[in-house]
């Protein structure tokens, strides 16, 4: 059968409907990827006009330069500017919200890269003024959000701080007007009027509202916040308690970054109705969180089904959180939780007693009955110590064996497990590990576990004595032999070069570029950090 020699039309896609070329070009791009949608956009009027949806699909307000600080009031003026009144069909279509640290405070928020470095800028926030009917379209959006009854003193408060161009009210006033909202990614405010107010009295008005447009957050599935240092870890004030997010109705997964915990905290989840949160994956890295706030959390949720915990690395201002208190957390969630990732950073603690009810994940474990995949360390699940250890409250590190009344690694495993890596190994598990091996290639017990990572720390092991024997059609078994560079990889390390300065590579709000790089090699022997916890050696990236 002869091909057509016949000339095709390379223009085929501008005369598809605009709705579907929309959807193609969703494919073909990133929301992250300006330049390609500016080149779009740039084309020809037709695909202007398939392009311009996803050209505000994600709206980022952030100070890359520095990682971290308030996002500019100039830019959060212009976009309200642009999806209210120049084109307001467009704000259907936001779905993604970054931004960075947000102010009340009438001598923060200004637009840093608007003013020169030796300019005083004494309050002068640099921001474009809003015109008296666009503050008159403001002031329709809140009435038709939280309904005619909403025009209290802090509806008044509102629109008063939106004239002074203060970044708190302007984020709570986008909120409310992009309905399609699926993602919000912020720095968890420091000083702040109406930006949680606005979503504790979205999420109230939610139900009620009953005008035929789709209520504000109605789509909202996650959340993703952090901590920029502020003094001492847990130094937080009353307003970066994580709780009210957990009482949105829609929400199904919430990542906090350096997520502390006090007294107010733990009051507010333990006030809170057990079961009444649909939150069903939590990711809580380089965290503080006490063990009574995690079950406080954790007895919130109707049911978890990923969890993923990373201690901090400094001494943090509650009691610790150790394996044990995290299975007792997770258990009222057995028939649900299919992910556990649990790194309690042992290279950073202190004074670990050899008596511990609590250093271990335990027999428990075994209960956990859907969970399908396992990450966390030799010692949470065998008790044996790897390295010296610092005990009690002495100042010399020694060597001991292992904690006493530890079980065995097949004794705690949950037989349905289908995934496990182990991280901080040494020899002493290896006896462990090959009876593991045994029986899952005779089909004793653990049938569904087709991979096994061990990562070994280099500084304590021969690799020519970490033998084992495993028939590879029935177990893929991955061994790495990491160095304490790649460690501190793992942890979350900091980041400096030039101007640029991240505080955790993991942050997609300021290094969506390292995070999705550190996703992708952590827990191998790649990334390298210093011990002072900066990232100096990455693949692309240094």
């Amino acid at each position: 059968m002869r091909q057509s020699t016949a000339p095709r039309d390379s223009s085929y896609l501008q005369h598809l409907p605009v709705e579907l070329q929309t959807a193609i070009l969703s494919h073909l791009t990133s929301p992250s990827d300006q330049p390609a949608l500016q080149a779009v956009l740039l084309t020809c009027k037709s695909l202007n006009h398939a392009a311009l949806p996803l050209s505000v699909r994600t709206f980022r307000n952030t100070d890359h330069r520095h990682g971290g600080g308030f996002c500019s009031e100039r830019q959060n003026a212009q976009f309200l500017r642009y999806i209210l009144s120049r084109r307001p069909e467009l704000a259907i279509f936001v779905e993604n919200i970054i931004f960075g640290q947000l102010s009340s405070d009438p001598n923060m928020g200004y637009d840093t890269e608007a003013v020169d470095e030796d300019e005083e800028l004494e309050g002068d926030r640099l921001f474009d003024e809003h015109k008296p009917e666009e503050l008159a379209t403001y002031r329709k959006h809140i009435v038709n959000a939280l309904g005619p009854s909403s025009m209290s003193h802090f509806a008044e408060e509102w629109i008063k701080d939106l004239e002074l161009g203060r970044s708190d009210a302007q984020i709570a006033l986008i909120l409310i007007c992009c309905p399609s909202l699926r993602s919000l990614y912020f720095e968890t405010p420091y000083r702040q009027r109406h930006f949680l107010r606005a979503l504790e009295l979205l999420n109230r008005a939610n139900p009620l509202i009953s005008n035929g447009l789709k209520p504000p957050l109605s789509r909202l599935r996650h959340i993703y916040c952090e901590t920029q240092s502020v003094g001492s870890p847990g130094g937080y004030p009353g307003d970066r308690n994580p709780g009210p997010f957990f009482q949105l109705d829609t929400l199904r997964s919430f990542e906090g970054f350096d997520v502390s915990s006090g007294n107010e905290v733990e009051r507010f989840f333990g006030q809170l109705p057990a079961r009444s949160s649909n939150v069903e994956e939590i990711t809580l890295r380089g965290s503080y969180v006490s063990p009574q706030v995690l079950q406080n959390m954790l007895r919130v949720c109707k049911a978890v089904k990923s969890l993923e915990i990373a201690r901090g690395i400094y001494p943090g201002p509650v009691e610790e959180l150790l394996p044990g208190h995290v299975l007792a957390s997770i258990l009222p969630h057995a028939d649900s939780l299919e992910y556990l990732h649990l790194n309690v950073a042992e290279e950073f603690q202190l004074g670990v007693p050899t008596q511990c009810e609590h250093l271990c994940l335990g027999l428990e474990l075994r209960n956990m009955t859907r969970l399908k995949g396992l990450v966390t360390g030799m010692r949470s699940l065998t008790g044996f110590f790897n390295g010296y250890t610092v005990i009690g409250d002495t100042n010399t590190p020694a060597r001991i064996p292992r904690v006493r009344g530890a079980p065995h690694l097949t004794d705690c495993l949950p037989d349905h497990l289908e995934s496990l890596e182990i991280h901080r190994c040494g020899e002493d598990i290896l006896d462990q590990v090959q009876t593991l091996i045994l029986q899952v290639q005779e089909g004793r017990s653990f049938r569904r576990l087709k991979r096994l990572r061990l990562l070994f720390d280099r500084e304590d092991v021969n690799p020519d004595k970490v033998r084992l024997s495993f028939d590879p059609a029935v177990i893929h078994i991955d061994i790495v032999f990491q160095s304490l560079q790649n460690r501190l990889y793992d942890l979350i390390p900091s980041y400096r070069k030039g101007d640029r300065r991240v505080d955790a590579i993991s942050s997609p709000i300021y290094a969506h570029d390292l995070r999705q790089q550190w996703l992708a090699i952590r827990g191998q022997d790649i990334g390298c950090a210093s011990t002072d916890l900066e990232l100096y050696e990455a693949p692309g990236i240094i």
